[in-house]
């Protein structure tokens, strides 16, 4: 469903107009709830430096304090802590997977931009086997703080559906690189470098309201 018209809407006005519109439409009308928790997603290219590895793909997503902010979890805006998951692909298969924690320092902060240094640590596995990481980081991303909602209708106004979305916190883009060693559960070991880009996505909820067979 493409959505074309966006209107800002208070947010009690919002939460009035949910259910008024599930109590109405629920008998005769598909509502799919949709949410999102605050979080950071890395994307990029792990080499490690031995003569027989590939470089992988790296992606890692988890839970992030930072990515929500300081105006519900405090100093949220100087210090990033975060867990989540984490996979390194190569063409042959999976190199790695598992999970991780990391911990990061937000040491240059400006208005709209910001550069950090920590850890993350990995605990990989294959099977009954068990593997780890650690690694040092930098990063920088460009980033805002808010929240809003809105809704927006079909695409020419036909009223065959409209979505409804509420958001939290802290948007961001941004680079990162990482250095440190990985101990496969296969017994392999190396010096792994990982460089890529990084999203946040603030903490987010909806509803997507449509209406079979309408045209």
């Amino acid at each position: 469903m493409a959505l074309a018209e966006r209107t800002k809407i208070p947010l009690a006005a919002m939460a009035i107009r949910v259910l008024a519109i599930l109590a109405a439409l629920i008998p005769v009308a598909c509502v799919i709830p949709f949410a999102g928790p605050p979080a950071r997603l890395d994307f990029g290219a792990a080499h490690a430096f031995r003569d027989d590895e590939q470089t992988a793909f790296h992606f890692a997503i988890g839970l992030h304090t930072a990515s929500l902010g300081p105006e519900v979890i405090p100093r949220s805006d100087l210090f990033d802590v975060g867990v989540g998951f984490t996979v390194d692909a190569e063409r042959g298969g999976t190199r790695a997977k598992g999970f991780y924690g990391s911990a990061e320092w937000f040491a240059l902060r400006r208005k709209f931009f910001r550069m950090g240094a920590g850890l993350r640590g990995e605990y990989l596995f294959t099977g009954p086997n068990w593997g780890s990481g650690a690694y040092a980081r930098v990063s920088g991303e460009f980033f805002a703080t808010g929240t809003g909602n809105g809704a927006a209708d079909s695409q020419g106004g036909d009223g065959c559906g409209t979505a409804l979305l509420a958001w939290r916190g802290v948007p961001a883009t941004g680079i990162y690189v990482e250095s440190g060693a990985q101990a496969l559960p296969d017994g392999r070991q190396a010096f792994v470098a990982t460089a890529g880009v990084s999203l946040r996505l603030p903490a987010l909820a909806g509803l997507l309201i449509f209406f079979p067979g309408c045209h």
